[in-house]
């Protein structure tokens, strides 16, 4: 039997920082956090290493950065992914307009 719940906000980062609210899902004992911004978003605080050793003390086993417009953080945190175990993706946060023709 498998147990599924969606939690707001990512109660791993709570206590430290004040990173974009993130889906948290609790599959079996797995820990996902699929929207994280590094500081490679302007409102990111902590670095891609940072993150994903905090993640790794706290039980997160698959991450997902999303920063603004930039895929950068992924290259850079694949070295700390590997030594925290942690399964690594990455996302986009895409910025769009949209203007109406009057």
């Amino acid at each position: 039997m498998r147990y599924l719940s969606l939690f707001m906000h990512a109660p791993c980062f709570a206590a430290r920082s004040s990173l974009h609210a993130a889906v948290m899902l609790w599959v079996i004992n797995a820990m996902i956090d699929l929207h994280v911004h590094t500081t490679y978003s302007s409102d990111g605080q902590y670095s891609p290493a940072e993150i994903l050793s905090l993640a790794a003390c706290r039980g997160v086993r698959t991450l997902a950065f999303c920063d603004h417009m930039d895929f950068c953080a992924v290259p850079e945190g694949l070295d700390a992914a590997r030594a925290g175990n942690v399964e690594l993706f990455s996302g986009v946060e895409i910025s769009t307009e949209l203007c109406w023709k009057k």
